[in-house]
């Protein structure tokens, strides 16, 4: 895999901790950006500006349609780690839950297991409980974290007008496992800025646009930044 870099002067360049560094993005279409952001195709996505603004190279395995749980088949966010394997990064952001909600599929319940068999993948919480299992398999010297999604409450697609029951149990999910999560979905402040209830930064009430981009890539890289 070739790890990406970017033009330094695209967005406005800081000194920062992750330059230099290798990371990798895991994710769905809001990770991955193939579909709305109509920004130069280099700096698609918060992966490609946050690479821009610090100096750090990556690897982007975001992709549409990508769950936690089994709903989409074999189009996983643990399918993108997989593919990973035997690379080296020095942190994996990964992001995930809407296409679970979107399809309206069963949250799920964290269990109070670390053990592989008994997890329930048909669930998201299932999903996301074995996703960090291998994520922390493959890749035990990397920092991991997750970015759990804005709130869409103007979507009427599926479940996602409300994702409290998916989000809830993520971040407790996360805490379970010691990873750092940034908490977007239950941000105010954020949700404000973001104007989430209108079809402002995003496409569709879900898939951020350009500017939305603009506005997700800061908070994302400071949450980074915070982990080294």
């Amino acid at each position: 895999m070739e790890f990406l870099k970017q033009n330094k002067d695209a967005y406005p360049r800081r000194e920062s901790v992750l330059a230099g560094k290798k990371v990798l993005f895991c994710g769905d279409s809001i990770c991955a950006a193939s579909v709305y952001d109509y920004k130069d195709q280099t700096f698609w996505g918060w992966a490609g500006r946050i690479a821009s603004a610090s100096g750090l190279s990556y690897i982007n395995l975001g992709r549409d349609g990508a769950s936690l749980s089994t709903c989409r088949g074999e189009n996983r966010i643990l399918t993108q780690i997989e593919k990973a394997k035997g690379e080296q990064f020095d942190m994996i952001v990964l992001h995930g839950g809407v296409n679970d909600a979107w399809d309206s599929w069963t949250p799920g319940k964290m269990t109070a297991s670390f053990d592989l068999a008994d997890f329930d993948t048909d669930t998201c919480a299932g999903g996301l409980e074995e996703l960090f299992y291998y994520t922390k398999k493959y890749f035990p010297d990397t920092k991991i974290c997750f970015v759990a999604n804005f709130a869409c409450p103007s979507s009427r697609i599926g479940r996602i007008a409300n994702m409290d029951e998916y989000f809830d149990g993520i971040l407790a999910i996360c805490k379970k496992w010691g990873i750092p999560a940034l908490d977007l979905y239950h941000d105010g402040r954020f949700s404000e800025t973001f104007k989430v209830q209108e079809k402002i930064n995003t496409a569709d009430f879900v898939h951020p646009n350009g500017q939305g981009y603009d506005l997700l890539y800061l908070p994302i890289m400071k949450f980074m930044e915070e982990q080294f």
